[in-house]
């Protein structure tokens, strides 16, 4: 069968209707009658919930999915189609010109849903939507005078630019060689967060923060150094009684502040003397400085009156990564369904925040993190999970704090702040008795503290701090690397067959176990 681009069922964005299934494999064939004119081909996917692209019979890449054997193989977990949501962050994938055949070629998709079971399709359990959308632009070195066809913008935007095939992080260096491999340029990357850019500035040529990034075209102003971080005379704590809080910044610097838990611009209230806090607050404040680039966000937060009993996660994040209804997090947003489907809280999004953490009523460690939601079912709930994600991008990295008492690890990439999901109207503590009970087991288990939370200072209720299953759990506690590692989620059924999902790895190993035990006599 043939029809429109858009294929799937269940988000009202496709064109070309399917009935409910686990997948959908598309192709399309083409004519190029002679690739030297080409400059390459730019592919836009818009897709739910994962997806496998392939140019002339070669696989060129795939996302959010690991085995690619079955048909019925589901996504490692959720993700929304945008255009539909009025979004356009799609993938980009650019094939070279190099990849492209003279005469006739072939695109080929396969997407796959997210609540698939991997047994045979009769134990498949329908998912709410399936969608795939692509969008394929070919360009051409050389264009017609008589009939020039310019990209749109948001085609143009996306034309690749000269990249690397490799990453960095801040204090990491990147080296410029000329063609005899002699040293032209070498710098160790700043401290650098989500948005930002580095490069030799336009206005010195010295090397710096830039105002923004600017491909194929002349860096920007940029700035050396950073400003200073804005200082709080008056630590962050627990305290019976109204403050008058200080700030402080370095000389010729001008301090702006907000107290909602949005990031302080020069459009904010600017510091001119000490704030009065007379109930539980938070503050967060931000240097600006001529010639500098602005300094990072300090957060703080200053409880008034409360209880110093069980440890205190506070976060603090701006209010519309949180609750609006296009960036929010914790709302169902302006597309989502009866079911809860296309609801934000489904999103795979990460926002920044700032986490800190309170024992016997002072701050024992304040870091800038990651923050997004935790779960499956349970972030239909009115309490939801979350995971706060220690990275480069949104902080510095590891987060180097022994959190859990007499416990051997001490730095962690990641750690999960549960409602106890189901339990979290009962016990809200059923799962970490279990991980007690096992324990003593010498079974592995994942460690835990229960905490209060309080959100933009804000009282969300009891939470347990527990370490997250994943592979950065298994290389802290066994030292093995990620790439050696096949983590899967699910359990065997009576009739042998496998039901879960791949979140690292593949099942390759996991099959020849799981079969190695039925053609076995395991009496003995």
């Amino acid at each position: 069968s043939q029809g429109p681009s858009g294929f799937g069922y269940g988000d009202n964005d496709d064109n070309t209707l399917i009935p409910a299934s686990p997948s959908v494999f598309i192709r399309k064939s083409f004519n190029i009658s002679d690739p030297s004119q080409a400059d390459g081909m730019l592919i836009h996917i818009d897709y739910d919930d994962a997806y496998a692209l392939y140019l002339n019979g070669k696989l060129i890449t795939k996302k959010n999915i690991s085995d690619l054997s079955l048909y019925t193989e589901a996504a490692k977990k959720g993700h929304e189609a945008n255009l539909y949501r009025g979004e356009h962050d799609f993938e980009e994938v650019w094939i070279k010109a190099e990849d492209l055949r003279q005469g006739e070629n072939l695109i080929a998709i396969e997407a796959h849903n997210y609540s698939v079971d991997n047994s045979a399709k009769k134990d498949w359990v329908e998912p709410a939507d399936l969608s795939i959308i692509p969008v394929v632009s070919l360009f051409y070195k050389y264009a017609n005078p008589n009939k020039i066809d310019n990209p749109s913008a948001f085609v143009a935007a996306a034309y690749p630019h000269l990249h690397s095939n490799f990453s960095l992080k801040s204090g990491e260096s990147v080296v410029l060689s000329n063609a005899q491999g002699q040293v032209v340029d070498k710098q160790v990357l700043l401290d650098t967060r989500s948005n930002e850019s580095q490069g030799r500035a336009s206005n010195s040529g010295t090397w710096g923060y830039l105002d923004y990034p600017s491909p194929k075209a002349s860096n920007t102003n940029g700035y050396a150094k950073r400003a200073a971080k804005v200082k709080a005379l008056t630590s962050a704590g627990l305290y019976d009684a109204a403050l008058s809080l200080a700030l402080e910044a370095e000389a010729g610097a001008s301090i702006y502040y907000s107290l909602d838990g949005s990031e302080p611009n020069t459009s904010s209230n600017q510091y001119t003397g000490p704030i009065n806090i007379s109930k539980t607050s938070i503050l967060r404040a931000r240097a600006y400085r001529n010639n500098y680039a602005p300094s990072l966000v300090s957060s703080f937060t200053y409880f008034i009156n409360e209880d110093n009993g069980l440890p205190i996660i506070s976060l603090i994040a701006d209010p519309i990564d949180l609750f609006s209804n296009q960036r929010g997090i914790f709302a169902y947003g302006s597309h989502a369904e009866a079911n809860g489907a296309g609801a934000n809280f489904k999103q795979a999004w990460t926002r920044a925040s700032s986490v800190e953490y309170f024992l016997d009523a002072s701050l024992a460690f304040q870091a800038d993190a990651g923050l997004e939601l935790f779960g499956h079912y349970s972030r239909s709930k009115e309490r939801k999970s979350m995971e706060v994600k220690f990275k480069d991008g949104f902080g510095s990295g590891k987060l180097k704090y022994p959190v859990f008492d007499d416990y051997p690890v001490k730095k962690f990439d990641d750690l999960v702040l549960r409602t106890s999901s189901n339990d979290y109207k009962k016990t809200l503590f059923r799962d970490m008795l279990t991980q007690s009970l096992f324990k003593e087991l010498g079974l592995d288990t994942q460690a835990y503290k229960p905490a209060r939370l309080f959100i933009n200072a804000q009282y969300w209720g009891l939470i347990n701090i527990r370490e997250k299953m994943d592979s950065h759990y298994l290389e802290r506690h066994f030292g093995v690397e990620d790439d050696d590692i096949d983590l899967i989620a699910g359990y065997i059924k009576e009739n042998g067959k496998l039901k879960g999902q791949v979140l690292e790895g593949n099942l390759d190993s996991y099959r020849e176990l799981v079969n190695f035990v039925k053609d076995r006599d395991m009496s003995d």
